[in-house]
């Protein structure tokens, strides 16, 4: 406002007459600045505002009961919202701490065997970043769980140290709805849709036109486990954008500090939001057409207590229909990827379909520590900066080549990126050391051919896409062994299929997965460490063989919180490379994996 008038939106230039002025500078939530100026002819005055946040956080938590049986489990699930984002989320049980996040939702499962019966006050408060804070209070009283008739035993029986505790009985996975304000360029009034585009209708990008970066708000839609919290931004290519582990508070993905058009993407667009999360890329190669465009997105729960966020697009060049529907089970340390495409039309489609995680886990970037996991004994060079390893289509020994281990990220010299359509096993794998945290995907070989690894190492300028110097790497899974080939759905036709991510922590590397387990398995010649952990507790049988026979054999329990380890020394010669198996208690087969160096 200018003297009462309205005159438009910041950052704004006015030519005004000379004189003394009223500017009012306003926006929902905030305190109104007011200023006066006195203008004299020809003179310039610049008037830089920040505005202070006058509105308090937005609660939400799930319900409680008003009673409970003491010594039962309770999960305690809260979230909240804020127009300029919340900075902590704390939760108090009769004043005292027991929970806290910087502001992502919380989730505290209260073991109330500890606490005496009677009435307990629970409390959660929730700040923003301007200190603006909101409490809410609910009361639980615990009673005494109804009496037995079972005598008492006469004699304890140990139990053996060597397995996890039993966890209580899953809960339903949580589903919530909310929003968050992320930094982002200003980039839509950049967006030009050139009819002569094989992308067309998508549009290209105009740089010059692009503003500098302002707060956004995104939609959110959450699932959440005991074990992880996986958050969604339908309106931002439907990505996946956040997983956290929760026992650790730690992020597996990479999210940018702020959204910024990169100069990547189909060369006849010329632009790619590096936004960070796990993104569905389609119909063509380099993050395809559709991960910065809305995208249908549902939630639902099932009658197993899983849930399940179904995300869909109809591509609009091909006129291809994709759907990925990614679930959450209770007790799981794991989510599902079920990828479903479908030509609506009664021609044959030529397309490329990719699946892209960023990641940098238990970190904002990437640490020079960090391994890669790939099953092969050779790559095929896709795009790089590194000279020396030659350029497109060249072919180059992994892990190793040219006396350089490329499993190390701190090897890397500028950015690589690198197929591998000879992978022998249908997994890949992040693992950062100094985190003490990884991510294995698991697919099914035969029907996804496409394995692609891609970072950028030392050397390579953040700026091209970031403002804070992060890296990150990416994982990639298609339908196509490499972005030179083509898959053809015939007319009317679907393809389908379901991978599975696993996040794990304190394994101390990776080296090989299921579905069901992620482990670590080197032999250096005289020992070999094993390090096993499983998406749910369960049971299982570890062997270590040669061509001799057997070396070792143990049943245990793994889980997500207690890997099993171990060191197995032979008490006689070993004839070749040890071979470790991993099968279920009841016999059924999980991984056998040929042991050497990390």
């Amino acid at each position: 406002m200018v003297s009462g008038q309205p005159r438009g939106q910041t950052p704004i230039d006015l030519s005004l007459p000379p004189g003394e002025w009223h500017l009012e500078v306003s926006y929902p939530g905030y305190l109104t600045h007011e200023a006066s100026i006195s203008l004299a002819a020809g003179s310039e005055v610049s008037l830089p505002v920040s505005l202070l946040d006058a509105t308090p956080p937005t609660l939400e938590w799930e319900s409680l009961p008003a009673q409970l049986e003491r010594g039962a489990t309770l999960l305690v699930r809260a979230s909240a919202s804020d127009n300029a984002g919340v900075s902590r989320l704390e939760l108090f049980i009769d004043q005292q701490v027991h929970g806290r996040t910087d502001g992502t939702p919380l989730a505290y499962r209260w073991e109330t065997a500890e606490s005496p019966p009677g009435e307990h006050l629970l409390r959660i408060e929730a700040t923003d970043l301007a200190g603006n804070s909101t409490r809410e209070e609910r009361r639980i009283t615990l009673v005494h769980p109804p009496p037995t008739n079972t005598p008492a035993p006469t004699r304890a029986i140990p139990t053996p140290t060597a397995s996890p505790p039993t966890r209580p009985s899953p809960i339903a996975v949580g589903i919530r709805r909310g929003s968050i304000d992320v930094p982002t360029y200003q980039y839509r009034q950049a967006l030009r849709s050139d009819p002569g585009s094989p992308a067309y209708p998508y549009p290209g990008l105009d740089r010059s036109q692009v503003g500098p970066p302002v707060p956004v708000r995104y939609d959110t839609l959450v699932l959440e486990n005991e074990y992880l919290r996986l958050l969604f931004l339908p309106g931002l290519g439907g990505r996946l954008y956040q997983c956290t582990y929760l026992p650790t508070g730690q992020n597996l993905f990479y999210n940018n500090a702020v959204i910024k058009p990169s100069p990547w993407g189909p060369p006849e667009m010329g632009w790619w939001l590096a936004a960070g999360g796990m993104e569905w890329c389609l119909p063509v190669e380099e993050h395809g057409y559709v991960s910065a465009e809305p995208w249908e997105a549902e939630a639902h729960r099932a009658g197993d207590g899983s849930a399940t966020v179904r995300l869909a697009c109809t591509e609009r060049t091909r006129n291809v229909r994709a759907e990925v529907a990614v679930t959450l089970a209770p007790g799981e340390a794991r989510f599902s990827v079920t990828t479903t495409l479908q030509n609506l039309t009664a021609e044959s489609r030529q397309y490329q379909y990719w699946l892209n995680a960023m990641l940098s886990p238990g970190a904002g970037s990437l640490s020079p520590s960090t391994r890669f996991l790939l099953p092969a004994s050779e790559v095929v060079v896709h795009s790089t900066g590194d000279s020396s390893l030659g350029g497109p289509h060249a072919a180059i020994a992994w892990p190793v080549s040219g006396g350089r281990d490329l499993s190390v990220y701190g090897n890397w010299r500028n950015y690589l990126g690198v197929f591998a359509p000879t992978a022998r096993a249908g997994y890949m794998g992040i693992y950062s050391p100094e985190a003490d945290l990884g991510i294995a995907r698991v697919f099914p070989r035969e029907e996804v051919l496409g394995v692609k690894l891609f970072a950028f190492g030392h050397g390579f300028d953040p700026a091209v896409y970031t403002d804070d110097g992060s890296q990150y790497a990416e994982l990639w899974g298609g339908v196509t062994p490499t972005f030179w080939d083509w898959a053809t759905l015939p007319p009317h036709g679907i393809l389908t299929w379901t991978e599975a991510w696993l996040p794990v922590h304190a394994l101390g590397g990776l080296s090989g997965a299921s579905r069901e387990v992620a482990f670590l398995a080197t032999w250096d010649g005289h020992e070999a460490q094993l390090a096993v952990t499983a998406a749910d507790t369960q049971g299982l049988v570890l062997s270590v063989t040669d061509g001799l026979g057997e070396l070792y054999h143990q049943a245990c329990t793994a889980g997500p919180e207690h890997p099993f380890r171990a060191v197995v020394r032979p008490d006689r010669a070993v004839a070749d490379a040890p071979v470790l198996r991993i099968s279920r208690a009841d016999g059924t087969p999980l991984i056998e994996h040929v042991m050497g160096p990390r």
